[in-house]
């Protein structure tokens, strides 16, 4: 059997934002309610108001001109800063999967102490099997060679423990998703904080819940940003994954928090009284029809 490779996940990372294409800034300002916007002009705008663009070649510095008396007054808005916000929530799924959904498992911390625990021991043979020549050397040093003795066999001795800890967990099941989830719900939150589309609240037909525009345009903001930083294929199948992870409470923003927990209580109800029902039918009757049973008198 292969030996096992330890994760080497960190709980401290750096998570580098990641540059969506000009076609998906392009989308997601359309999303929101923007429209076409210079992102180079609103940056402009907002940084250097008496600069004007030279010229702007594929793969060259952008050339800028100051002094220059711009005609009109040049539309200010927070497209910009949204679109660096999305970066750096992308970066997070990028980046951060490896940190955050390989967190070690029981295995990882077994095979990691059960390689201490060896090679601690196998210094400590070693060091207390030298002559003493060799160990009146570190007295030498004005170290004391017992005192490393006791280092190394207390760590042999602690490894040893911390191994047995672990070897009778499990660590079956797949890598949990917590990189991209938190991604969808950082881009749920940028999407509310710059939406400027028309507002509605969702609909019921029946059993059937409808949603409103900005949920559409939520969904649409969502996938757009994931797909371009490629951490979601372009497929049927994660369109349905997305749809199922934003009802997801991980996922939900604050104010629809109560709203996503009542809902999931609500299906729990409903499934406990379809338990019900079935349990009594195989006992005979119904809940109701054993509750009116009256018991025979003596």
């Amino acid at each position: 059997m292969p030996r096992i490779t330890p994760s080497q996940a960190q709980p401290t990372f750096i998570a580098r934002p990641v540059p969506l294409s000009e076609k998906a800034k392009e989308e997601l300002l359309r999303i929101v309610g923007y429209g076409h916007i210079d992102l180079l002009e609103e940056s402009l705008a907002h940084q250097m108001p008496d600069a004007a663009v030279v010229s702007t070649r594929p793969g060259e510095p952008v050339v800028l001109v100051r002094g220059v008396i711009v005609e009109g007054a040049r539309e200010k808005s927070k497209a910009g800063q949204m679109i660096l916000e999305v970066e750096a929530a992308l970066g997070l799924g990028v980046n951060g999967a490896e940190h955050l959904d390989k967190i070690p498992r029981a295995s990882d911390y077994k095979t990691v102490y059960e390689g201490l625990a060896r090679d601690s021991l196998a210094l400590l043979n070693k060091l207390t099997g030298l002559s003493q020549y060799y160990r009146d050397q570190f007295a030498a040093c004005e170290v004391d060679v017992y005192e490393i003795d006791r280092t190394l066999a207390t760590l042999a001795d602690t490894s040893v423990r911390l191994e047995a800890k672990f070897a009778n967990i499990s660590s079956k099941g797949a890598p949990k998703k917590l990189a991209l989830l938190e991604t969808i719900s950082r881009l749920r939150r940028i999407f509310r904080d710059y939406y400027a589309g028309p507002m509605s609240e969702a609909t019921s037909r029946g059993a059937a819940r409808l949603k409103s525009p900005q949920q559409h345009a939520e969904f649409n903001f969502v996938w757009c940003a994931v797909r371009d930083a490629r951490l979601m294929a372009d497929n049927p199948r994660n369109l349905l994954l997305l749809e199922e992870w934003l009802r997801d409470p991980k996922t939900a923003q604050r104010e629809d928090r109560n709203e996503t927990i009542s809902r999931i209580a609500k299906a729990n109800y409903a499934r406990q009284a379809v338990q019900e029902k079935k349990d009594a039918r195989k006992k005979g009757g119904t809940p109701n029809e054993k509750s009116k049973t009256k018991k025979p008198g003596r």
